[in-house]
């Protein structure tokens, strides 16, 4: 579960998460390994490779360490009543859910990407968390089902294009283009509008089992900071979607952006860097791929119906 979103309920999950300090106050997020029976092992280190493995043998030890009742599977605890007016958030019905990773990357003299290092980073906290920050950031996407099913032509025909549903398309610019993941917990780009870029999809293959789509396009975002300067993204956008006609179902939804971010937020990197963002469907979903997406955390509905204010 997002910790950060459950903690103040008043009932157990809320007193659980409270016991165990299971939440992190900063925005560079937390793993807390606890029992069956809410007794906390240890935190899982963000340190780095080293750190995370000595953190992983210190929790282990002290599972190892507990009695042997405490450690059987399908151990039963009662922790209390939830409230049951504060439900846990689910994705909609038949919502595609999508897992997203962004990447920083760097060029090299020959202008060719490359993964980053420590010294193309800002000196202070970019620096000092080189190690966490050239790794993938992730988050997640939620699809609703009747717009997934907006990407589906009644009558497709090959080499037919549309625009992408706009919902989607918003949804998109304004919480998961964002330099901001795997940085802190603000959004980058909470404003932008349906112009913001443009989305086609156009009908690559069609067979009475299959619809095979190709989406492409751009994405330009801009944002003004308090200092005076812009923090922008400028991508270009490529994608497939697969709809299997006999399940009724979107087997595939992969999509990339790549492009340049200026003045990456936090000062991590000024200037202009590169940034890919990727975009995955998820088959069978975990409970922990089933968590809000970023982009929900402050309001699922806001999240899931961006187009409701009318920008």
């Amino acid at each position: 579960m997002d910790a950060r979103r459950e903690r103040w309920r008043q009932d157990a999950i809320g007193e659980i998460v409270r016991n165990t300090d299971a939440v992190t106050i900063t925005a560079s997020g937390k793993t807390t390994v606890i029992t069956a029976s809410g007794k906390k092992l240890g935190d899982v280190s963000w340190g780095g490779e080293k750190q995370r493995l000595q953190s992983l043998d210190k929790i282990l030890k002290a599972w190892e360490a507990l009695p042997e009742a405490e450690r059987k599977p399908g151990l039963k605890v009662d922790y209390g009543m939830a409230d049951p007016k504060k439900p846990f958030v689910e994705p909609p019905a038949n919502a595609l859910i999508v897992r997203v990773h962004n990447r920083m990357f760097e060029r090299d003299g020959e202008g060719k990407l490359r993964y980053t290092e420590p010294e193309d980073f800002a000196e202070g906290e970019g620096r000092n968390g080189a190690a966490r920050l050239r790794e993938s950031a992730q988050d997640m996407m939620w699809i609703p089902e009747n717009e997934w099913q907006a990407f589906i032509p009644a009558d497709a025909k090959k080499g037919q294009s549309f625009p992408a549903p706009p919902s989607f398309a918003v949804r998109l610019f304004r919480f998961h283009l964002d330099p901001e993941r795997g940085l802190g917990e603000g959004i980058t780009f909470g404003g932008a509008k349906a112009d913001a870029g443009k989305l086609t999809c156009t009908v690559e293959e069609v067979t009475p089992a299959v619809v095979r789509l190709r989406l492409e396009g751009t994405a330009k975002l801009v944002q003004g900071r308090p200092d005076g300067k812009q923090t922008s993204y400028e991508a270009a956008l490529l994608g497939y979607l697969t709809y299997d006609g006999s399940a009724k179902a979107i087997t595939r939804f992969d999509l990339v952006a790549l492009g340049d971010v200026t003045n990456t937020p936090r000062g991590v990197r000024p200037g202009a860097h590169p940034l890919g963002i990727a975009f995955q469907l998820v088959h069978q979903p975990t409970v922990a791929e089933r968590v809000v997406p970023r982009g929900g955390r402050d309001g699922v509905e806001r999240y899931l119906h961006p187009m409701a204010t009318g920008r």
